[in-house]
């Protein structure tokens, strides 16, 4: 390989970075969608992590919240706006 970081989903959704020991940049992005039908998301936090951390869920009396990772800002900020127009 080049060096480089290459990073894919697997069939579960959840992302694998394929690299030769780097450590990545790893962008959080927080949605949740309320009981109105009303979503929000943004970018949350970044990770500096050589695997990508846990995708979590968390389910509420009002609303369903959802932590999901990626390994661009670019692919965060497209999951950013797929979220706001659900």
């Amino acid at each position: 390989t080049n060096g480089k970081n290459r990073i894919s989903r697997n069939q579960g959704g959840q992302c694998v970075a394929r690299k030769d020991d780097i450590m990545k940049t790893w962008y959080c992005v927080t949605s949740s969608f309320d009981d109105r039908g009303r979503a929000i998301a943004a970018i949350t936090a970044t990770k500096e992590a050589e695997e990508c951390p846990e995708s979590t869920y968390t389910n509420t009396s009002r609303k369903d919240i959802y932590n999901d990772w990626f390994g661009s800002e670019e692919e965060a900020k497209k999951w950013v706006e797929q979220a706001r127009c659900a």
